[in-house]
């Protein structure tokens, strides 16, 4: 999602009134350094204000499901919410070999449909997103 987009209307879903978010100084605190949602205190919209990936919150690939834990305070009186926003993976990194190159010395008299191993191609990206497999496309030489 785009910087800018709503991930949900805290104010609804924490049952609070709007008109009480601003002189209430409803806040969301910060995570890892980095501020990724943020509040509109005029509508109660929980908005995305840095770009997220997935990949770098939660690295390790075999990671199903990828939560992004906030707290949200409201004063007058104190109140405290723990929120968990759901990352869902987008399909946002190509895949791509460890090396670049890759030479094998083929045999000319190697017999038709012989075949040879090549090193995994490598996809930061989870799930239907990933590399499923991949193949050569045929050239002038093959």
């Amino acid at each position: 999602m785009e910087e800018g987009s709503v991930v949900a209307n805290l104010a609804t879903d924490l049952g609070l009134d709007v008109k009480t978010l601003k002189e209430r100084k409803m806040r969301i605190d910060v995570v890892a350094d980095k501020k990724y949602l943020d509040i509109n205190k005029e509508t109660g919209e929980l908005f995305i204000s840095d770009r997220i990936d997935r990949e770098f919150l939660c690295p390790l690939k075999m990671a199903t499901h990828c939560f992004l834990k906030l707290d949200a305070t409201i004063e007058n009186p104190i109140r405290m919410f723990n929120i968990e926003v759901e990352i869902v993976d987008i399909n946002d990194n190509a895949p791509h070999f460890r090396r670049g190159t890759m030479h094998l010395d083929i045999s000319e008299s190697s017999i038709v449909g012989e075949r040879f191993s090549l090193n995994n191609a490598v996809d930061p990206d989870v799930g239907a997103n990933s590399v499923k497999n991949y193949h050569l496309s045929s050239s002038e030489h093959f």
